[in-house]
């Protein structure tokens, strides 16, 4: 649940989820599938990876290649998020690769190979009723996401989902003016992730954007129980910030 306790720092392992908005819209009837890489390296590695996965999205647009891929950087490195359709795409491990000619494949493995860095993967699906679209986004271009995390107590998830449901209407109560996705991890940790996609950290953080909202609609109490319900059903939660990166990402049909 964002900004619950926005007073807290900010943890630095995140995993970060698709920017809905710089892509064509995801059908309702099925989000698809996020395959997560998440890429821990050291400061002076960067520059490296940044170039690699630069030339590995000018090889997917000389290609054609179907997946898309956003890439996102943060305290620990980069992750790099590939839509899916079906979790059949998986269990064929020339699925993604076949589509990059092979000295483009070569190129980027080679650049990786000399990059000293830890590497955590996750799928997640999002959750499109847990997910929250206003009618009028405030931003022209997400440029940055806050990320956050919350690991269940035991038998909380129905709970939980309702909350979640509680948590969309309130926003459109209030008017929020930011996107919020809200996803599950499938395979991995399980958890479920709720990212806010912004044009700007000071302008999301700032009052005009929420508690000035909250008060405009007469809706302390509100969530004041919110707070409560989502303290009740959580074990343990993290949150952080991330930036993302155009020139690292792909998808069919962008442009510079």
């Amino acid at each position: 649940m964002r900004r619950i306790v926005t007073s807290l720092l900010l943890a630095a392992t995140m995993f970060m989820l698709l920017p809905a908005s710089a892509v064509q819209a995801q059908e309702e009837e099925d989000p698809g599938y996020a395959l997560v890489v998440v890429s821990s390296m050291a400061p002076a590695d960067r520059a490296a990876y940044r170039s690699a996965m630069q030339d590995l999205a000018a090889a997917a647009a000389e290609a054609g290649v179907t997946n898309p891929w956003w890439a996102w950087s943060h305290d620990a490195g980069f992750t790099v998020v590939v839509g899916f359709e079906d979790m059949s795409w998986l269990g064929d491990q020339s699925a993604f690769w076949s589509q990059f000619p092979e000295s483009a494949q070569a190129a980027f493995r080679s650049a990786l190979a000399e990059i000293p860095r830890e590497v955590t993967t996750e799928i997640s699906r999002q959750v499109m009723s847990w997910s929250y679209s206003p009618a009028d986004p405030l931003e022209d271009e997400v440029s940055v996401a806050h990320v956050h995390h919350d690991w269940l107590k035991p038998g909380a998830g129905e709970a939980y989902g309702q909350l979640a449901e509680d948590w969309v209407a309130f926003l459109g109560k209030i008017g929020y003016p930011y996107r919020t996705n809200c996803m599950r991890t499938v395979v991995g940790a399980q958890k479920i992730t709720c990212v806010d996609f912004a044009d700007s950290m000071s302008r999301y953080t700032s009052d005009e954007t929420w508690d000035d909202l909250i008060k405009a609609a007469g809706a302390e109490e509100e969530y004041e129980g919110l707070q409560k319900r989502w303290q009740g059903l959580v074990a343990r939660w993290e949150h952080g910030n991330a930036s993302f990166r155009k020139s690292m990402s792909y998808w069919p049909g962008m442009t510079d």
